[in-house]
């Protein structure tokens, strides 16, 4: 045992010297744990001891030196790991065949193929994944044939090989192994086939997505993944309803993977579909595939019952609009951003409405409906909780209001710093706007600063004269009302006050302004000019508006005019098909009548085949029951026979005996008289058979019997056939009759509305002619507002001359201006700072709040923690006792694997004391000729070598048995962490998928124990189960969910029923506790 121990330590400090000395030491388990050593350090200087190492006496040091040689992949190990494959060792030829495979040297290739056809299914199956791992053509053929195997695993193997070797030529046989029984076969097969990437195994793998695995399903998805071809579709979108969600995965990835044009119309049809998981997965695939045909589609997606679906819908569209808008096309992105609004998804408040809401205002500004984005930025305003957002909305509508003239151009500094203010907490999509409506605000900033007092002078005068001249009409007014009477002297009092207040004031504000501009020095003429020129841009954008608006009409008259023309060709086409409708319809009145006649034919001939059926079942029927009868009596004779050639041996033997003297005469008369009794009462019976068997077929024999029967089973298979054919007749000429049908309404409506298509023609002809006329008229207008434009802009630019004159001298007072600025900047600035901690005075109010609220909370939770600790310490007690049960059982696990491994340890050791005691009773026979002694010696042994037999066979027993009990006691732990409803509602529906894994790994670990399988091999399969199995309580865990634990046929206790609203997470532990308690103090409870 001390020498095992120095190995590791050899092995943690890497000292490959230390572990090749060992290799070569006299102990087994120190040789072979040297060799494993080796193999995990992987060092090139260990492979000419490790080749040595597989000459080695003992099969345990041979197995580990071929797996480290397998490890380190030194293609100078190939030769004796390919001399290995010749021994007689099973396990050895194993590790042999997976080094091969590991070292992927094409030397290998023919003892692999060769090792194909050895007796044992495992080294098959081994020598099949090598050679997959190696990736020759040349086993190829080897490998074709091998999915023909007898063993499911050697078939797998090979599928899978030839999918990692990519053979064309193996295509067809693949296509084959798709039907085979065993999953894991049609499984590899799949995989195969998707490596490959044949255009001819589409139909093929979409037929697998129908398959009743889940797991052959998602391999067939993954292959079409990699095959990418567009009949895949359809099959596709099927299999997004799939019950797998691996499987709706792969799908989903698969179309995705596609990209053809050709799936966009699938998907925008699946967008109906009843499965929310199919209208999702066609929403989030139309939105990679950005076609613009699926955007209306989506539009109505955005009322869908799933938020899923509909939020996938609104990402797609506002990805749309976004480019609509990014290419300056603002009245389409701007119906997309009213669409995603007006859906269901923002009837709430809602950042990203806010954030289309502020998209819909720039269309509108961009479109010159300044008062359109007003609104819509008040929308924005409502829908946002964010401050930097509502920030920057706030500093737009001011902007529009400056724009709309509503507000003075000296609030745009306040609007900017709000904009500054804004820049930092905004969200990133906003980003770009902000910078925008920023950098306007400073040129207009920069144009106030340049010609702000003219600009002032002129956009305020004029505004003031009109206002003067109002105030004048209504005074006027008011004279003529009050001399005739219409209003009494009060009110005409009050109104005359009233006005001459107003018009004071505005003569007030009217001499101010004049006196600003005479010492900035603008007289009388340069504010009449700007007055005109203001005129003159108004009018010219009337006139531009109206331009653009008839223009608009035009067009929408053109497009009716085409739609008008394509009516009247299309009206004149049907009215020249009326005609032939008329002929069309007599045809298929006529081909109705023979199609009648036809079905009713078929009828007859079905309902006289039915009858033959009928009496030729009836026949089969007694047929049966005579064979039945005849194979029943045929068995009975069949097991007599047996007997009755014992006992004719047996009187042979008889007679032997008593001619050698070996027994008396009278155990020779009483034997043989015993034996003549039971032939004679034999062959009564078979005779009695036979005669029977003769009766219950009448004359016949019994493949007689059943030729007729065959006769008789053929003639009813054809009849069926033939009503199978005939019925099949008699729908197609039903289809035929219906489509005929459907056709001659639609004759008799066409031939109906050619009637009424003809008045129509003459009405349309002459609204179209009214229209062509409006349309001219409309062109002759646009020319002479045209003509008025280009003379209005000839004054426009007059006018521009004599205000470049007057700015000359405002330039001189620019150093005054800029000073009164300044001063201006520094109070603004000021206010700035007051109003800033006024709002951080009431901000720490307001958090002063919160805080005494906060505390108010921690007072109620510090009340109520009491309670939840008294429920926390019955909870913690109860998850105790669970853990200390399922510890139990898998301590009592451990305790049984540990006696399971030291059994085997014995059963070794027993083993090898077997191996040297036959050596010895071999040497010691070859002494018994010439010694006595030696002799007595060997009798001893021999029965010293029997009781080991014995106490073998027992081991094995045991360890069968202890193997049974481990896997009990696993379930009962797997059990264990189930909740017991769940037991008995859903896992007593187990799949026999999960059984038949079950079964293997029982007979994987009965393989391993009687010492059949190799170590490798059992580990790779034990993974391989354990995947799946995994695999399958994944999906089941999954279902437990949405399983309902209801018992229809028994009924169950409140108590019961608390419990499995419990493990169906309804309630926490907590609730469930409170509810059991008064449930167990309600009256009543005791019964």
């Amino acid at each position: 045992m001390k020498r095992i121990e120095y190995v590791p330590a050899l092995k943690d400090k890497k000292d490959v010297d230390g572990l090749i000395s060992a290799l070569k030491e006299g102990s087994i388990h120190t040789r072979a744990t040297a060799a494993t050593a080796l193999g995990e350090i992987k060092d090139p200087a260990a492979v000419k001891p490790l080749i040595n190492a597989l000459k080695d006496e003992n099969e345990y040091v041979r197995c580990d030196a071929a797996w480290a040689l397998g490890e380190i992949k030194d293609k100078s190990a190939v030769k004796p790991l390919i001399n290995a494959l010749n021994e007689s060792s099973k396990y050895l030829m194993e590790y042999a065949i997976w080094a091969l495979g590991e070292i992927k040297d094409r030397e290998a290739v023919n003892p692999l193929i060769k090792a194909l056809k050895d007796d044992s299914e495992w080294l098959r199956a081994d020598a099949a994944s090598a050679l997959g791992k190696i990736k020759d053509p040349g086993a190829a053929e080897s490998l074709i044939i091998a999915l023909k195997d007898s063993d499911a695993r050697v078939r797998s193997s090979a599928a899978f090989a030839l999918g990692e070797i990519k053979y064309a030529a193996s295509v067809q046989p693949l296509i084959k192994a798709l039907k085979d029984d065993d999953v894991d076969v049609r499984e590899c097969a799949t995989f195969a086939l998707g490596e490959i990437r044949s255009p001819g195994v589409i139909e093929p793998l979409i037929s697998l997505l129908k398959d009743g695995n889940a797991n052959v399903r998602r391999r067939a998805s993954d292959a079409l993944i990699k095959i990418k071809d567009p009949r895949a579709i359809e099959p596709l979108i099927n299999a997004l309803k799939d019950d797998d969600l691996r499987v709706r995965s792969s799908a989903s990835l698969a179309l995705e993977q596609i990209k053809d044009k050709s799936a966009v119309e699938p998907l925008i049809n699946a967008l109906n579909d009843d499965s929310a998981w199919v209208r999702i997965n066609a929403a989030k695939l139309l939105v990679k595939f950005k076609d613009p045909g699926a955007v209306e589609p989506l539009i109505n997606a955005l009322r869908d019952s799933d938020e899923h679906v509909r939020m996938y819908a609104e990402a797609a569209i506002a990805r749309e609009a976004d480019e609509l808008y990014q290419n300056k096309n603002y009245k389409n992105a701007m119906y997309l951003y009213d669409a995603i609004i007006e859906s269901p998804i923002y009837k709430s408040k809602d950042e990203k409405a806010a954030y289309y809401y502020i998209k819909i205002s720039k269309c509108n500004e961009k479109l010159r409906g300044l008062r359109k984005a007003k609104s819509a930025l008040k929308k924005a305003f409502e829908f946002t909780r964010e401050k930097a957002t509502k920030t920057f909305i706030g500093a737009s509508i001011n902007l529009l209001d400056v724009k709309l003239g509503n507000m003075e151009i000296d609030s745009l500094p306040d609007i900017l710093y709000k904009f500054a203010d804004a820049e930092f907490g905004i969200p990133g999509n906003l980003k770009d706007i902000l910078d925008e409506n920023e950098k306007f605000a400073k040129e207009l900033e920069e144009s106030a600063n340049k010609y702000g007092t003219d600009i002032e002078l002129l956009k305020i005068y004029p505004h003031l004269s009109t206002e003067k001249q109002k105030i004048l009409y209504k005074l006027d007014r008011l004279e003529i009302e009050k001399k005739s009477g219409e209003i009494p002297d009060s009110e005409y009092k009050f109104w005359k006050q009233t006005h001459a207040e107003n018009l004071n004031a505005l003569n007030a504000k009217i001499a101010g302004i004049e006196r600003n501009m005479q010492r900035v020095g603008l007289g009388e003429e340069e504010i009449r000019a700007g007055k005109e020129l203001k005129e003159k841009q108004d009018i010219i954008s009337g006139f531009e508006d109206k331009v653009k608006i008839i223009k608009d009409e035009l067009e929408e008259e053109k497009e009716v005019k085409e739609i008008r023309e394509k009516e009247i060709h299309d009206l004149q086409e049907k009215i020249e098909s009326a005609k032939l409708l008329k002929e069309l319809k007599a045809e298929l009145a006529r081909r109705l009548k023979q199609d009648t006649d036809i079905i009713s034919g078929f009828e007859n001939e079905i309902k006289n085949y039915e009858t033959e059926i009928k009496a030729k079942n009836n026949e089969f029927e007694k047929l049966q029951k005579q064979i039945e009868s005849v194979k029943k009596l045929t068995g009975q004779k069949a097991e007599l026979e047996p007997e009755k050639q014992k006992i004719q041996k047996e009187l042979k033997e008889l007679e032997t005996e008593k001619g050698a003297g070996k027994i008396g005469d009278y155990k020779y008369n009483f034997l043989k008289k015993t034996h003549a009794d039971n032939l004679d009462l034999l062959n009564n019976l078979i005779s009695d058979i036979e005669e029977k068997i003769l009766k219950s077929g009448e004359g016949k024999e019994e493949n007689l019997l059943e030729k007729e029967l065959k006769q008789k089973q053929v003639l009813i298979s054809d009849l069926q056939e033939k009503i199978r054919g005939i019925k099949n007749k008699l729908e197609e000429k039903k289809q035929e009759k219906q489509k005929h049908e459907e056709e001659l309404l639609e004759i008799q409506k066409q031939i109906e509305s050619s009637k009424s298509i003809e008045k129509h023609k003459l009405e349309i002809a002459e609204e179209l002619k009214q229209k062509q006329g409006i349309i001219s008229g409309l062109e002759e207008k646009v020319k002479t507002y045209e003509e008025q434009i280009g003379a209005k802009t000839d004054e426009l630019f007059e006018l521009k001359k004599q205000i470049e004159s007057a700015m000359k001298i405002a330039e001189q007072k620019e150093e005054v201006v800029k000073e009164l600025k300044q001063k201006k900047g520094i109070i603004s600035g000021l206010e700035d700072k007051v109003e800033s901690i006024q709002e951080e005075l009431k901000s720490e109010k307001d958090e002063k709040q919160k805080q005494e609220e906060e505390l108010k909370q921690l007072k109620k939770m510090m009340e109520s923690g009491r309670e939840i600790a008294a429920h926390k310490a019955e909870v913690v007690k109860e998850l105790k006792q669970k853990k200390g049960i399922i510890s139990g059982l898998e301590d009592k696990v451990k305790s049984i694997q540990d006696e399971l491994k030291s059994e085997k340890e014995e059963k070794q050791k027993w083993e090898e004391e077997f191996r040297e005691l036959k050596k010895m009773t071999e040497s010691a026979s070859e002494i018994a000729m010439h010694s006595s002694e030696v002799a007595k010696e060997l009798k001893q042994k021999q029965v010293l070598i029997s009781g080991f037999e014995d106490k073998l066979e027992r081991y094995e027993q045991q360890i069968k048995a202890k193997n049974e009990e481990l896997l009990a006691i696993s379930r009962q732990v797997e059990s264990a962490k189930v909740p017991a409803d769940y037991k008995a509602g859903y896992g007593a529906g187990i799949s026999l998928e999960k059984q038949k894994i079950l079964d293997n790994l029982n007979k994987l670990e009965s393989d391993r124990a009687s010492g059949s399988m190799g170590r490798h091999s059992y580990e790779f399969w034990k993974k391989r189960y354990n995947e799946q199995l995994n695999a399958i309580d994944e999906g089941e865990l999954k279902k437990q969910k949405r399983i309902d634990y209801s018992r229809s046929d028994e009924k169950i206790t409140p108590e019961e029923e608390l419990r499995r609203r419990w493990f169906s997470g309804e309630f926490g532990i907590i609730e469930y506790e409170k509810r059991l308690r008064r449930l167990k103090s309600a009256p009543g409870a005791a019964k």
